[in-house]
C-alpha cells in the first residue's frame, strides 16, 4: 500500500494587480539597478519596507501614548528612583 502525501500549503501566495502606466514608470524609474527588471523582488522589497514602515508608526504611537499616561509615568518614576542607587556603578 502506498502512503499518501498531505500537500502542504505553500509558503508563497500569488497576486495579480493593476497598476496605473505612472506607477509602473515612475517605479521602473526610480529602482535600483538590481530591481529594475526583476518585478516579483520590486514589488516584494517595496512590500517590506511598507511593512517595516507602518511597524515603526505603530509603536512610535504607542510610545507617545504611554508618555501621555500618568500611570505609565508613575512607574517609570518609581523604577528610576529605585535604581537611582546604581547610576554611579563601575564609575569609581
Amino acid at each position: 500500500m502506498k502512503a499518501t502525501k498531505t500537500k502542504r500549503p505553500s509558503s508563497v501566495v500569488r497576486r495579480s494587480f493593476a497598476l496605473p502606466r505612472r506607477v509602473v514608470e515612475e517605479a521602473a524609474a526610480l529602482a535600483p539597478q538590481e530591481l529594475k527588471r526583476n518585478w516579483n523582488r520590486l514589488v516584494r522589497t517595496a512590500l517590506e519596507h511598507f511593512i517595516i514602515q507602518q511597524k515603526r508608526r505603530r509603536f512610535d504611537e504607542s510610545m507617545a501614548a504611554m508618555a501621555k499616561d500618568p500611570q505609565a509615568m508613575a512607574l517609570n518614576r518609581q523604577i528610576s528612583e529605585e535604581f537611582s542607587v546604581t547610576d554611579a556603578d563601575g564609575l569609581v
